[in-house]
This record gives C-alpha cells, structure tokens and sequence, in this order.
C-alpha cells in the first residue's frame, strides 16, 4: 500500500512540474511575441546621458528636435510620437524649424489637464473622439500644444497618468479627446481606435476597458525596446533599418529624468504603452 501511495506521488510530481514548465514556456512566448510586436511597430529614442555631455542639460530648442524629426522622415519612419510639452513658445527660429518638420512625416503632440499653470487654449475639434463619452479625469486648463504646431500634428492626446491605472479617453472643455497612448497605437497599427462600452478596438484588436475607458496595465519587468541615443540619431548614426517603418518615440531618460518608482517617467509611459 505504501509502495502505491508512493507512485501516485511521484506520478502526480511529475505531471505538476510538466505542467508548470508547459506554463512558463507558454508565458515566455507570450512575452517574446509581445516584445517582437512592439519592436517592430515602435522605436524609441532618448535624450540620454550620452546626448546631454554633448548638447548640455534638457530642454533644449526647438530646433534641435526639428532635425531629429526631419532624421526620422528621411530614413523612412511611418510618424513620430513627441513626449515633450510644447504649451509655451520658445525661440522664434525653433518653433518655425519644428513646424516646418511636422510638414514632413506624421507628427504626434501631447497634452494634459493643469489647472492652475495651464492656459484655456482649445483643442481643434478634428482631435476629438467626436462624441461624448464617460472620461475618469476632466478639466478646462492645460498644457495645450502651440496653434501653429498643433496645425501641422497629425495627433494630439493627453499623458494624465503616474499609475497602472491609464486613461483612454479625457474631458477637456467638455469634449472628449484621446489620450496620447491612442493616438500612438491608431498610427502604429494604422486603425482608427473605436469606442464601445468596455473598450477600444483597433481594427480586429480589442482592450478591455472598465465603464469610464481606463485601462489597467500589467508592467513588464523587461523593457521589449531598445533606446537609440538622439545624439547619434542626430549625428545620423542609427541605422534606416531600425526606423523605417516604425513610430518612433523620443522622449527623456538621462540620471537627470524625473521618476516614477524606479524608472524615468518616460520610460514609464513606455511600459504602459506596451502592456
């Protein structure tokens, strides 16, 4: 009897353990498929340590971030996704030279609520959802991008967001406007994002939303991208093979970003538009 009892435990050890490798290599390839999904629709590129001990601290004009675009479209990027605010106007030249570039491949601009910094700028209604929908975050200020930039963008979504927890969709002055993580996906995925109850679908893929179009992100522990410097994208040191064809996101992550948890804060929107 004890001899039996025996196998059986042995037996049942034995398919618990194949079934949590079957498990685990399953996981592994959903990760993989996932970073190889991202990768191939997405670049990204950082204003890094290495670019600020060449070009000093961030910010910089906006002329340098022109020729970074301008480099984009040459070597053949689908858009490219700006993680900076531009609410405020800077040098003459550098605003003109970022709206002569946004004249030459698709050009994505973020805002967001502030109610006490922002200003009451509205947002041209072709960047609204078109219809009102349940939003978790409103208001009627904000860091609102330029009128003459904002002219040439070919998207423009809102950031309101330090947590898993992610918007979809915001109210600004009573319209309902994308966030910035939509817009990236409707230019990677070249499908426009559909609202339903419960979520937003781009073409035949689907989130799941909750009843006011937050999403809740599941972080990875790795990063599925690998961030190209900006100083060799300007230097032009980066490969077309690794643009062409993507959204590229350029944003900040030098020791210098400001974080959430452990990582910099546009690192952070990296992993929520990942997830």
């Amino acid at each position: 009897m004890n001899r039996h009892l025996g196998q059986l435990y042995r037996g049942a050890r034995v398919n618990y353990l194949r079934a949590m490798v079957r498990l685990l290599l399953a996981f592994a390839c959903v990760c993989v498929a996932r970073a190889s999904d991202f990768s191939s629709r997405f670049a990204v590129v950082m204003i890094d340590d290495q670019t600020e001990a060449q070009l000093g601290p961030f910010p910089y004009d906006r002329a340098i971030i022109a020729r970074a675009v301008e480099t984009c479209a040459e070597k053949g990027a689908k858009a490219v996704a700006l993680k900076f605010f531009f609410d405020l106007p800077k040098s003459g030249a550098g605003d003109e030279a970022l709206r002569r570039a946004m004249t030459k491949i698709p050009v994505l601009l973020q805002a967001r609520l502030e109610s006490i910094e922002g200003s009451d700028q509205p947002i041209p209604d072709k960047f609204s959802v078109g219809r009102e929908l349940p939003t978790a975050i409103r208001g009627d200020r904000g860091w609102i991008p330029l009128p003459m930039l904002l002219e040439k963008a070919a998207g423009c979504g809102f950031v309101d967001f330090d947590s898993p927890r992610i918007p979809m969709v915001e109210t600004y002055q009573r319209k309902t406007f994308k966030s910035f993580i939509v817009c990236c996906l409707e230019a990677a995925l070249d499908k426009p994002a559909t609202f339903s109850p419960n979520q937003v679908a781009f073409g035949n893929r689907a989130v799941t939303l909750d009843e006011r179009n937050v999403f809740l992100a599941r972080f990875s522990l790795t990063h599925p991208w690998k961030a190209l410097s900006l100083i060799r994208l300007l230097e032009r040191k980066v490969e077309a093979e690794e643009l062409k064809g993507r959204v590229v996101v350029i944003g900040w992550d030098s020791s210098k970003t400001p974080q959430i948890g452990k990582v910099g804060i546009h690192v952070y929107y990296l992993q929520a538009l990942a997830a």
